[in-house]
Parts: structure tokens; sequence; C-alpha cells
């Protein structure tokens, strides 16, 4: 070969050789999918609407515990004006993340109940009469509720010498903080 063909030959080879490492350069980017940290879930009493908690704290449908008596054990709650009474699969409330984060999910009542009465709760209707007592401390109902994730919520009360002079209402809180 002689030195013009030699020159061109390697000319072509170093040209190729760029080429291939040219094309073999690339940049890398970290790319970052991000989901918002959203705390947010709704409670559902039997026979009604889902209502989303809120900051203000957002009200559902009034629940009432009749007592036939001044003495009675294990009284479901029941919506009031003749709603749906809370009984074995159907709880009073139902609980369901609706966020994308873990909640951990309360309730308690914001002034005690009369000293008559003891508001039992658990996630299974089986427990509720012997459950937590409900009072103005937070009572754990769910730790670490995941995104989509629900839970049932009964509740039962236990009437000690109750007379109508202990007939009153207090507001109940359901309480989401993320876990």
């Amino acid at each position: 070969m002689n030195l013009w063909r030699k020159t061109i030959f390697v000319a072509a080879v170093l040209s190729v050789l760029s080429s291939v490492i040219y094309a073999a350069a690339y940049t890398t980017t970290l790319t970052f999918f991000n989901i918002a940290t959203v705390e947010s879930f709704t409670v559902t009493l039997p026979g009604e609407s889902a209502v989303p908690a809120t900051g203000g704290g957002a009200a559902t449908h009034d629940i009432e515990f009749n007592a036939s008596s001044g003495t009675v054990t294990c009284v479901n709650p029941q919506v009031t004006g003749g709603g749906t009474i809370q009984s074995d699969g159907t709880p009073i409330f139902k609980i369901d993340n609706t966020g994308t984060v873990n909640l951990n999910i309360s309730a308690k009542f914001t002034v005690s109940p009369p000293s008559c009465v003891k508001v039992g709760g658990a996630t299974t209707y089986a427990g509720a009469c012997a459950g937590s007592i409900i009072d103005t401390s937070y009572v754990t109902v769910q730790n670490a509720l995941t995104p989509a994730g629900s839970v049932n919520w009964y509740e039962q009360a236990n009437f000690t010498s109750c007379t109508s002079s202990d007939t009153i209402s207090k507001t109940q809180w359901i309480y989401g903080v993320t876990s």
C-alpha cells in the first residue's frame, strides 16, 4: 500500500473510531418521583355518606345511645333520627385512609360523658362492649392505617344507675395524624 492510501485508510479508521466514541458519549440525570404527603381520611356512618376530615373538624351525622333503663349494658349506637343501628358487620364508624401516608387513627370525646356512662370501642363488634374506654384522652383505633386502607370502629355504651338528668350530648372526635 502506498503512503497516500495508508493515510486515507488511517483517516477513515480514525473517523469511524471518533464516531463510535461520539456515539457512546452520554450524560446521566438523577430523576425523582415525588408523591405529596397528604393526610386525608373519611368517616362513614352506617347508611350515610362518607365525610372527609378537615383541619377544623367536619361534622358527620349525629349518633345516639338509647338506653331502655338507667342500668343496661352493651347498648349499640344508632344514627339519630331513626337511622341505622350498629350491628355485627355494620360498624358505627368506617374510617378510610384517602391520603398518601400511613395514619394513626384515634377517637376521643371533647368533654367526658356522664359519669354513669362508659363507652367502649374496638375494631370488632364482639370487643366493643369491653373495649377501650373512650373519654377525653385519645384511644387508639388503629396505628399505621395504610393509604387506601380502612378500619371499622364499633362502640357500645354501658349505663349504670343513670337517670333522665344524665341525658346530654357530647362531641366525639375521630382523629388522624401521620404515623
